[in-house]
């Protein structure tokens, strides 16, 4: 099934070749079984192939990805910096608790 990256501003386009192939088997199969009828056009857009997007900038969406992994992982250091100080000052808070009985 086609799936179209939302956030590709190029134009669909349709892979000729491969629908015309797509069309003239189901009409093949219809001759076949018997049973004609029409051809629905959005279940030939559906065949995978068929409906085609430009291909994406991959060392593009690759550098964004790293940069969002970096970030990412910055964020979780500092958190559990954070997390470790809290429960530096609360084991400190319990010993001095413990040394004051």
């Amino acid at each position: 099934r086609f799936e179209a990256n939302p956030a590709a501003k190029a134009e669909l386009s349709i892979n000729e070749a491969l629908a015309t192939q797509v069309i003239k088997a189901a009409e093949q199969v219809m001759h076949m079984t018997g049973e004609l009828s029409r051809i629905n056009p959005f279940q030939v857009m559906q065949w995978p192939g068929v409906m085609e997007t430009p291909e994406q900038n991959m060392d593009e969406v690759n550098k964004e990805l790293l940069a969002a992994f970096d970030e990412a992982i910055s964020e979780f250091i500092e958190a559990r910096g954070r997390e470790g100080d809290n429960m530096k000052a609360l084991i400190e808070q319990r010993l001095d608790a413990i040394t004051a009985e």
